[in-house]
């Protein structure tokens, strides 16, 4: 039977006097889900529910001749389809819970902006993006691009971070009822604050700029006040560190930097030198390599709560080799620094080999060189100073016509050369702060953030970088 002849088969049966046909049809249809579902509908659109009340509740009076069978299995279906209708009312048209944030700015896989989103439900904002949440009190949440997490309103508000980034301004709580934070080595517990949670492999960051917030990992816990950040991981207990004011404004606006560029859709490789301790550099880009880390030590990086390694003679990161790492055509490769001591020619701050790519001292020159083999001509040598003991920005581009190298966000020399960059050679080990395939010596500096990309950076993106990491 098609839905033509069940409308009609409806409004017959319950607009008119049915006959005994279509009173045995009506009943026998009331089996299909479909025609059930066609039955709902019709209720809907013609709102016959205080009628149909009305007829049930005077059934006693309804003749025998009137075929109250009929009139009995024709009102009890519509009662319950009544029901349905309520039901699904109160399930879509109920208030959303103050417990789970409503959309601001969407992107693929959320909902539209103003909807709320779903509990137990597992998102990920996607590459070049960032998600804006809202809750009913005036909380806000900004997440970056790569962050996985969920939400679980069973407890008051609560967000579970799997991994990436969420900057939050949280507005005072009810008192009992703090917002957590839940990622994998710890919690947060916030009753009214401004911070950033950070969740990496193997740790957890977190950065307090107002209020304050319980941090633990069920072992140890700290309350984190502005101006404070602490890390979570299985190695040490969480400790609570004091930031100078500089430091802390620093430090925010550079996780905010970092965590959007290590999910860059051309990064290669991108090691941000958080673990402070250890003899492994993580690489905290996806689908990059860990380094070995050489007797090089941990130490403080560019500023307080940032960490590096110094890389002298003998010290060194092994990260091997990668086909992702044998770059062919245009690149860009960056490297935060600091010179302890420049005592001799080339000393290498990051290498692919001798015969492939390079950033390395300019000879016996004050300034960088970025160098890439078989190009015509493959090595373009800067004249900015940077042997000065101070934090430099340097990053050497290919666009496949130029090479440039860049000092502080700014140009400092560009040629033009053609061809491609070595291939034979390109399976050499990548080092950081040597380059043990030719004898030059070790980069004898501070370094504290690399990044290998397979596309070249524009000049305003290069100043971007400058500004939103400089000391």
């Amino acid at each position: 039977m098609d839905a033509q002849a069940d409308l009609e088969l409806i409004a017959r049966c319950l607009e008119g006097k049915p006959d005994a046909a279509s009173q045995a049809r009506f009943k026998e249809r009331l089996q299909d889900p479909r025609f059930r579902r066609l039955l709902l509908d019709f209720e809907i659109d013609n709102s016959r529910m205080p009628r149909l009340l009305l007829e049930l509740a005077h059934m006693k009076r309804a003749s025998a001749r009137e075929n109250r069978s009929f009139l009995l299995w024709r009102n009890l279906a519509l009662v319950a389809a009544a029901a349905l209708i309520s039901i699904a009312c109160l399930v879509y048209f109920r208030p959303a819970s103050p417990d789970l944030p409503r959309v601001v700015s969407s992107a693929a896989g959320w909902p539209d902006p103003g909807r709320s989103v779903k509990a137990s439900k597992a998102y990920l904002v996607p590459d070049d993006t960032a998600v804006e949440l809202a809750y009913a009190d005036g909380s806000t949440l900004r997440l970056a691009a790569g962050t996985r997490l969920s939400f679980d309103a069973a407890a008051g508000k609560t967000l579970i971070l799997t991994e990436g980034s969420v900057s939050a301004q949280i507005s005072p709580q009810a008192a009992g009822r703090p917002m957590r934070l839940r990622c994998p080595q710890a919690e947060a517990e916030v009753v009214g604050t401004r911070f950033t949670l950070a969740a990496q492999e193997g740790r957890s960051r977190l950065l307090v700029e107002h209020g304050q917030v319980r941090f633990g990992d069920g072992r140890t816990s700290a309350l984190v006040r502005a101006g404070q950040q602490a890390q979570a991981d299985a190695r040490q207990p969480i400790i609570a560190q004091t930031l100078a004011r500089d430091d802390a404004n620093a430090l925010a606006r550079w996780n905010a930097y970092s965590q959007k560029l290590r999910f860059d859709p051309g990064m290669v490789a991108y090691y941000d030198f958080q673990e402070g301790e250890g003899e492994t550099l993580h690489c905290s880009s996806p689908g990059g390599k860990n380094g070995k880390i050489s007797q090089a030590q941990w130490m403080a990086g560019r500023w307080t709560g940032k960490h590096s390694l110094l890389l002298g003679p003998g010290q060194q990161v092994d990260i091997g080799d990668s086909e992702r790492l044998r770059l062919k055509g245009p690149c860009s490769v960056f490297v935060w620094f600091c010179v302890k001591d420049w005592t001799e020619p080339s000393h290498a701050l990051i290498s692919k080999g001798a015969w492939s790519w390079r950033i390395q001292r300019g000879g016996n020159s004050p300034g960088l060189e970025f160098a890439a083999s078989d190009l015509s001509p493959n090595v373009v040598y800067g004249k900015i100073p940077v042997n000065d003991h101070q934090w430099h920005f340097g990053c050497g581009v290919y666009d496949g016509i130029s090479l440039a190298i860049y000092v502080d966000g700014q140009l400092d020399q560009k040629l033009l050369c053609r061809g491609r960059i070595a291939q034979a050679q390109n399976q050499d080990r990548l080092e950081i702060g040597a380059n043990r395939q030719h004898p030059h010596p070790n980069a004898n500096c501070w370094i504290d953030e690399v990044g290998i990309l397979d596309r070249a950076l524009c000049a305003e993106e290069i100043k971007i970088l400058w500004d939103a990491g400089k000391p």
